[in-house]
């Protein structure tokens, strides 16, 4: 079972593009409020969002920051 949490922004006008970051780590500099908004946040305990993979995730954070997914049907 994942043991961490990450918060979820989106591309303002690109609302199927989600960004995640491992809770502990800092935002990186390119989500910018012009083009991104808080959508939420995954939790362990909870079921992720549509094209968001916990394994892949965790990949991503160790060796960017920072996990990109698509969420098909998402507004």
């Amino acid at each position: 079972m994942p043991a961490q949490s990450y918060t979820v922004f989106g591309r303002r006008f690109e609302p199927a593009i989600r960004c995640a970051i491992g809770q502990s780590r800092p935002i990186p500099s390119f989500i910018q409020a012009a083009d991104w908004e808080f959508v939420g946040t995954v939790r362990p305990s909870e079921p992720p969002p549509v094209g968001f993979r916990h394994a892949r995730a965790e990949d991503a954070m160790r060796f960017v920051g920072y996990f990109v997914f698509h969420s098909e049907g998402t507004a």
